[in-house]
């Protein structure tokens, strides 16, 4: 395994570890070369799965009695992915983005212990019927492993990669069955031996459940009816009269055998397993089902709430309101745990109403700018700012109705604005925090601040198409109206008299924002998700993100294309969330794309590094005068990489009530008055155990050097 493996590190500071002084960089960064460039035929996915993780320590010293360690958060870092009940009902596993195995106490409500070994996107689980054993899969590193649960010591990790999008047991927990994606493939395990492909449906797999009786399979995938097969030979018994666009997301066979459901976009449905005719179509959308214990009602999950509906008669016994996500029902407790966004409910079977609610996680990362407060709360109606040197809390700024959707430093520092879900921005006093201008930007969301580069204007955007600018005093400038779709990015020229715009629609237009009047309009193609301003001495230059996953750099005076720097074409399956420059007089392109922060040689398209960014992320820029690379994160963190050799330096999370820099060999530092809510995963030869940052102290000799970690606190 990669994961938190031991190295020796060189000789130098801890803070040169974590992050090093503003005064060791230089004023710019050239395209970096020899043993710092990487790999440029290799690609994204290759280097991820092989190099890539999510783990906020990649290189921590060796401990007395701990053959790997790494420190963690109790809650998800970024989407929960991945479920499985155990059987008991008693137990939920979860994963996703970050890798880590969590296991939640839902008797208790409270989580109960982490397992580490996939290196980031844990998208797929099952728990044997036994209760002893969980399987994972990762998109990740692209391993599937069987851990013993109570243990938690690896019992098998396969030799061969595998991406499976589904994972079950056997009922006799003797055989494992998954199905990939792309080729479509169904492979079996029996008594935990490598694999084997079953049958090739041909298309990407969504979803596989074996038959009670364990004879047979039923399969949903891409772009075809669901066909049940023999599970000894793969050979098709029936399929579905389906619609072949009906992309059915979930199967069950119901828990004597008799029904199997279907769970699509299109509906629910009820069919006879023996021979696949139908028994009932529900119209309702459903992105999940399970069964209940006796058979009688099945609960479908969407993005329009939670649903048991009488199998016999079709019609519903209750419904609750609950915004999708993944369900299961347990045999013994009668119960349903429901994992919705990051949070784990437990549902009474009788009427749907909450036992138990979990608060599992987050995918909200600070916002941080060299040298000014750091800002967390985005997301509530309750904003914090934190002491970039000690860490310490200094403030909450209230005054929002609705929650804070994202809120924005000028340049200088001498101004700051943030904007809620209900359309309101403010611009705060920064010497009595006391809000100095509300003002209305429409009733819907605002998600884009952008300050002028010399603070003197404010422009707002996201919800509706319109743009809206202000003057730092609050007066109305300018209120831009073009844009077919809801505005996704904005980005101010060097100058602070043009502003480009982009939206869902495709087209980027660039203002005069003085005149308040449209200059051009660009041909986005698709959906343009980030846009980034530069001047060079060559002219301007306007970087360009599409929701395919490109990259384009056009002339902004002309809007002619100066250079494909990235292909949709070899990218589609990614979205590019933030763009930046990086100083200098050489083109380099900083990009967000899906689960990596990049840079780009923009004159060649060659990516010079990369580093992760898990969950993708909606800022990236280059600080400490371009040496260091920020990634505003999915996963809840800052990440703060070395530009030259694309190495992690440190994140920063928000745990808890504190703020927390972790450095890549495991130290940390918060305000000793609060400490974070932090947990240490150790592993020896018994397996893994969760303890705490004392018991790592204590136990295992851990010293902190916290201390000595400095922020970046200029650009």
């Amino acid at each position: 395994m990669r994961w938190f493996r031991g190295r020796t590190i060189p000789p130098m500071s801890w803070a040169a570890v974590m992050f090093v002084a503003l005064s060791a960089f230089p004023g710019a960064v050239a395209a970096p070369k020899g043993d710092g460039a990487v790999d440029a035929d290799r690609s994204d996915i290759d280097w991820a799965q092989r190099e890539g993780s999510a783990l906020l320590v990649l290189e921590p010293p060796a401990l007395k009695g701990v053959t790997r360690w790494a420190l963690e958060s109790p809650r998800h870092r970024g989407a929960i992915l991945s479920m499985a009940l155990a059987p008991d009902g008693e137990r939920l596993a979860t994963g996703g983005v970050d890798g880590i195995v969590r296991i939640w106490n839902l008797a208790e409500g409270k989580f109960e212990k982490a397992l580490s070994g996939h290196t980031f996107h844990l998208h797929t689980m099952a728990w044997s019927p036994d209760g002893k054993r969980l399987a994972t899969n990762a998109w990740g590193d692209v391993k599937l492993r069987i851990w013993n649960v109570e243990s938690g010591k690896m019992e098998k990790e396969f030799d061969k990669r595998y991406h499976l999008r589904s994972l079950c047991w056997s009922a006799d927990g003797k055989k494992l069955a998954g199905g990939t994606d792309g080729s479509g493939r169904i492979y079996v395990s029996d008594d935990l031996a490598e694999p084997q492909a079953l049958t090739e449906i041909g298309q990407g797999v969504y979803a596989v459940a074996w038959s009670p009786d364990g004879s047979r399979l039923a399969v949903s995938s891409q772009g075809n009816p669901v066909s049940v097969i023999e599970s000894s030979s793969g050979k098709a018994v029936y399929s579905l009269e389906q619609d072949m666009a009906e992309q059915t997301l979930a199967v069950q066979f119901s828990p004597d055998g008799s029904l199997l459901a279907t769970g699509a976009a299109k509906g629910v449905g009820i069919w006879n397993a023996a021979d696949g005719t139908a028994k009932q179509q529900i119209n309702a959308r459903a992105s999940d089902v399970c069964w209940s214990p006796d058979g009688t009602r099945l609960a479908a999950l969407s993005s329009a709430g939670l649903t048991a509906w009488d199998a016999t008669s079709g019609k519903p016994a209750w419904k609750q309101n609950v915004d999708g996500g993944k369900v299961e029902w347990s045999a013994k407790t009668g119960r349903l745990a429901v994992v919705s966004g990051i949070r784990i409910g437990v549902r009474d079977g009788k009427d749907g109403s909450e036992v138990t609610t979990i608060d599992a996680g987050g995918e909200t990362a600070p916002i941080f700018q060299a040298g000014r407060p750091v800002i967390t709360g985005i997301g509530t109606p309750v904003l914090s700012l934190w002491d970039p040197v000690t860490l310490k809390r200094t403030r909450q700024l209230e005054g929002h109705a609705s929650a804070a959707m994202t809120a924005a430093w000028s340049r200088d520092g001498k101004q700051f604005a943030s904007a809620d879900a209900g359309g309101t921005v403010r611009i705060w006093d920064v010497k009595a925090w006391e809000p100095e201008h509300t003002l209305e930007a429409g009733k819907r969301p605002v998600t884009l601040l952008e300050w002028s580069d010399d603070g003197k204007m404010l422009a707002a955007g996201g919800g509706d198409r319109a743009i809206r600018i202000w003057t730092a005093a609050g007066e109305p400038k300018a209120t831009l109206e073009g844009q077919a779709k809801a505005v996704r990015a904005l980005t101010w020229a060097p100058g602070n008299r043009q502003l480009a715009s982009s939206a869902a629609g495709g087209e980027v237009i660039v203002w005069d924002a003085v005149k308040g009047s449209e200059e051009r309009t660009i041909d986005g193609s698709e959906a343009v998700t980030a846009l980034a301003w530069a001047n060079f001495r060559t002219g301007p230059a306007l970087a360009v993100g599409g929701v395919d996953g490109s990259i384009r750099v056009v002339n902004p005076a002309t809007g002619d294309l100066i250079r494909v720097v990235v292909d949709s074409r070899r990218h589609s399956h990614y979205r590019t969330d933030a763009l930046g420059w990086l100083p200098g007089d050489q083109p380099l392109i900083l990009s967000n794309r899906f689960y990596l922060s990049q840079i780009w040689d923009a004159s060649t398209g060659r990516t010079l590094q990369r580093q992760m960014a898990p969950g993708a992320g909606d800022a990236v820029f280059p600080t400490a005068g371009g040496s260091l690379i920020v990634s505003r994160c999915d996963d809840r963190t800052v990440r703060f990489w070395d530009a030259s050799k694309g190495s992690l330096r440190g994140t920063l999370l928000e745990e808890g009530e504190s703020l927390v820099a972790i450095s890549t060999t495991g130290d940390v530092k918060f305000d000793p008055d609060v400490p974070p809510n932090l947990i240490a995963i150790i592993e020896t030869d018994a397996g893994q155990q969760t303890i705490t940052l004392d018991e790592l102290a204590r136990k295992h000799g851990w010293k902190n050097a916290g201390k000595t970690m400095k922020l970046p606190m200029k650009n």
